[in-house]
């Protein structure tokens, strides 16, 4: 029987270690916003209890208090446009690969791949192409042999891009309302919606995680039995060291 060599594992191509880089990159900036969160909804805690003290007792709260709030939050606005950008790139980039892959191998899709990133930018289409091309890419990851039936059927992608939305939603109507306020009542709101939007944000990166861990694992190859075990064979005669010759030849 003849065997073929087949790719075991992300990298073993340019490809397939490409999509392994992106896709981990994007993964690991994804757990960044999560911890992220935390700590943005940690900064509006402190603030709020700012706000309420100054509500129920104003002598109480310094100029220092409301210069440190201030820097505190200048800081977590810095560090969650950077973080952003630095996700997104990388995300779209991993979907961009990834929606290519699928194309390719005649899987199903509903745009061509360049959506994949200008789905993103063009106006009102950003609104649903994004939805739409991850969709497809996590249909094509359900339709993979030996993919749980179980999984597939949890609205991973839609809740994901809910979250998106309402979290995207929600911090311009926090702006809004913070830019409006005039009274704490006003900043409290605003407060409450900041918060919101900090959940909001970290189930919205585990879905994204989610989502990228599955198709990853589904857009590697399925390697037979055989196939296995012809690489383990090829790999220990590679590492077997050489044997010195013997007889005449050794002597001459």
């Amino acid at each position: 029987m003849t065997t073929t060599r087949q790719n075991i594992t992300e990298g073993t191509t340019p490809a397939s270690r490409l999509r392994g880089i992106l896709g981990r990159s994007a993964q690991g900036l994804l757990l960044g916003w999560v911890v992220f969160a935390a700590v943005a909804a940690a900064a509006n805690l402190a603030q709020r209890s700012l706000l309420h003290r100054a509500k129920a007792s104003p002598w109480t709260v310094s100029l220092a208090d409301v210069q440190a709030d201030e820097a505190r939050m200048h800081t977590i606005n810095v560090v969650a446009l950077t973080l952003l950008a630095a996700t997104g790139v990388a995300f779209v980039a991993w979907l961009f690969v990834e929606y290519r892959r699928v194309e390719e191998r005649g899987g199903r899709v509903r745009h061509r791949t360049g959506w994949a990133i200008g789905g993103w930018v063009v106006p009102f289409a950003n609104l649903y192409i994004p939805f739409m091309v991850v969709d497809d890419v996590w249909r094509d990851a359900a339709g993979e042999p030996g993919a749980s039936d179980r999984a597939a059927s949890i609205p991973v992608v839609p809740l994901w891009w809910a979250g998106w939305l309402g979290g995207l939603f929600l911090a311009a109507g926090a702006s809004s309302k913070a830019e409006d306020a005039s009274t704490l009542d006003g900043l409290l709101a605003a407060n409450t919606l900041y918060l919101v939007r900090d959940v909001i944000a970290a189930a919205t990166a585990v879905l994204a995680i989610v989502i990228v861990q599955r198709v990853r694992r589904s857009s590697l190859p399925a390697v037979s039995v055989a196939d296995a075990e012809f690489w383990a064979r090829d790999r220990d005669r590679c590492a077997a060291p050489l044997e010195a010759p013997s007889g005449p030849e050794a002597g001459s």
